[in-house]
């Protein structure tokens, strides 16, 4: 009597890390010898094989969030993947091991995995546009109307963000108020009285999430000129006292009447 002990295929091994974590906007990612200890199964008996494939897959939600797909390469099992542009979050990777035996008498001949992709958010530049140079008059009432616009605080992924404008004045003197933009984008100053010439402002607009991981929070300076243009005020004084002199007086100076006499 013989007994004849069939061959089972076992399933091939592999090692990798649970989670790979790289930041926002990182470029191509290449990651050598990700897999590690791979071998198409654990007994002697299945050295003539070898790995035949290896497949990454993410859920079809996912698919958007990659310009460069998760794979691993054959030869080297070299990891790589490149993320869209301003995206970040976790997303899974399933893993597939494939050697070329059989899976006749219950054979297995795929190994299964998952691992993650977690990318970090870095924070983008905010960015506003700037409106036209502004040019008063003297003495000109308060000012107020719309000046910034497209006000963002970065990729629509950010728009949960907060912003905030500062303003620096090459001459705050000329400002009774000093000048301030709102989150809606209207400009608000008023002048101080007399004050004419030329005025620079340095305009910022910074966000709320601040600049871990890299991230940028303030916007590209921009540097505005304001011309406040004078205007010729009339001549004053302070008159003296009323004078009686009698018909036919002579000639009479009274000295210092009109006094604080001034150009304007």
């Amino acid at each position: 009597m013989s007994v004849s002990i069939a061959t089972v295929n076992k399933a091939p091994t592999a090692v990798f890390a649970d989670t790979v974590t790289v930041l926002e906007d990182a470029g191509l990612i290449r990651m050598a010898k990700f897999l590690t200890n791979v071998a198409a199964g654990p007994g002697s008996d299945e050295t003539n094989q070898h790995i035949a494939s290896v497949t990454c897959a993410v859920a079809s939600t996912d698919v958007a969030h990659f310009k460069v797909q998760p794979s691993i390469t054959l030869d080297t099992h070299e990891l790589s993947f490149q993320s869209t542009e301003d995206y970040f979050g976790v997303v899974e990777v399933t893993v597939t091991v494939t050697d070329n035996g059989d899976t006749t008498n219950g054979g297995v001949n795929k190994l299964t995995g998952k691992f993650k992709i977690r990318i970090l958010d870095v924070n983008d530049r905010p960015s506003f546009t700037a409106g036209a140079p502004i040019t008063l008059k003297e003495d000109a009432p308060a000012y107020n109307a719309l000046w910034a616009t497209n006000i963002v605080p970065g990729p629509t992924n950010e728009n949960t963000q907060t912003t905030q404008f500062t303003i620096t004045a090459s001459r705050p003197e000329v400002f009774k108020i000093s000048p301030t933009i709102n989150s809606a984008g209207f400009l608000a100053f008023t002048l101080a009285e007399d004050a004419n010439g030329f005025v620079d402002l340095v305009i910022t607009l910074q966000d709320n999430a601040g600049t871990d991981n890299g991230g940028i929070d303030k916007s590209f300076e921009t540097k505005v000129r304001f011309t406040i243009e004078p205007i010729n005020d009339a001549p004053v004084f302070i008159a003296g006292p009323s004078i009686t002199v009698n018909e036919d007086a002579a000639p009479f100076t009274y000295k210092a009447w009109a006094t604080d006499v001034k150009a304007g």
